[in-house]
């Protein structure tokens, strides 16, 4: 199968494969005149986020071996957090909350710090810090959620214990004073239809109370990761798909429960599906 020789093509050409079923492409490629991968289909802010070079030990096209999942544990909005991440340092693709569609400021074949310390065992070897191998991913999403006591003190729920017990609204980190950790007096708490409550350990997912990814975004990001699979035929979501808690498990909780899957069972779901596109 090769989709290397439709990469740099403007238009949204189907590549020939030798199957008789062809995927569903949702997003072209475009080469800028400094070789840059840009997505035909995503959102273009108008600001550039900070690269850092090409990615290391890439096997196709300078493209990067892994796929790293987050989420940006804030309102959600894409633009508010390219801004931030401009500021920073940072360079990611992000999909935004309210639209659930995809944004990029960076060229998908040039790194940017997005996981900071990291490691990963891979082919016998532990690498780390992986934000040179991996292109971040952030989902705007508020995140692991958290409690409030009667005296409106914010309530750590990163227990099993805790989480079983507790019936109260559940709030984001911006939700309190970062000084006093009290509930701010015009903070909402997410709704309990939008929550999904993790009590015991899974996988990737600790304890605790998340806000959902929606259906749009859930969407958006099972078409890039099957696109990118198109594109790059060596991808294998089992071993090349990761997340933040996979990398960075002792200080980072994203994924979690926001995913609708935990990530050993997410990444089979994209298995399948990226075995009957590549008509196995």
């Amino acid at each position: 199968m090769d989709f290397i020789s439709v990469l740099f093509k403007r238009d949204k050409e189907r590549p020939e494969i030798e199957v008789q079923q062809k995927p569903d492409y949702v997003y072209g490629l475009i080469t800028d005149k400094k070789g840059g991968f840009w997505l035909e289909g995503a959102e273009k802010p108008n600001l550039l986020l900070k690269t850092r070079g090409n990615y290391k030990h890439s096997t196709h096209r300078g493209l990067p071996t892994f796929l790293t999942l987050h989420y940006t544990a804030g309102r959600g909005k894409a633009i508010d957090t390219l801004i931030r991440a401009q500021a920073n340092g940072y360079a990611f693709l992000m999909i935004d909350k309210p639209t659930g569609k995809l944004f990029q400021a960076h060229p998908l074949n040039r790194w940017g710090s997005h996981s900071g310390k990291s490691e990963y065992l891979y082919e016998g070897k532990k690498l780390k810090w992986l934000s040179n191998r991996s292109l971040g991913i952030e989902v705007g999403c508020a995140g692991r959620l958290s409690g409030v006591y009667d005296n409106g003190k914010m309530r750590y729920l990163d227990t099993p214990d805790r989480v079983e017990k507790y019936t109260g609204e559940v709030y984001p980190w911006y939700a309190f004073n970062p000084t006093t950790k009290l509930l701010l007096g015009n903070a909402k708490p997410i709704p309990k239809s939008r929550t999904r409550k993790i009590i015991f350990p899974e996988f990737n997912r600790q304890p605790g109370f998340y806000e959902k990814f929606t259906a749009a975004q859930e969407k958006t990001l099972e078409d890039f990761i099957l696109w990118y699979a198109s594109i790059k035929p060596d991808f294998d979501p089992l071993l090349h798909l990761l997340s933040h808690d996979i990398i960075s498990p002792d200080r980072k909780s994203d994924v979690g429960g926001s995913l609708s899957l935990p990530l050993d069972e997410y990444r089979i779901k994209i298995a399948n599906k990226i075995k009957e596109q590549r008509g196995f």
